[in-house]
């Protein structure tokens, strides 16, 4: 998977989470408030994310 940088900002890796028994890394768009989990994107775990 990549994740595309744009002029709004950047994607950081915020943590895990797990739902239904799988865990999920969680990347957040730097544009975005830390409290909005709107703009988050949800990645299976093990999965090789490669941020450009």
């Amino acid at each position: 998977m990549n994740l595309q940088m744009g002029t709004d900002g950047a994607w950081a890796e915020t943590g895990q989470r797990t739902v239904d028994g799988l865990t999920f890394d969680v990347y957040h768009n730097a544009s975005l408030d830390t409290s909005n989990t709107l703009g988050d994107v949800l990645v299976q775990h093990g999965l090789h994310v490669q941020q450009n």
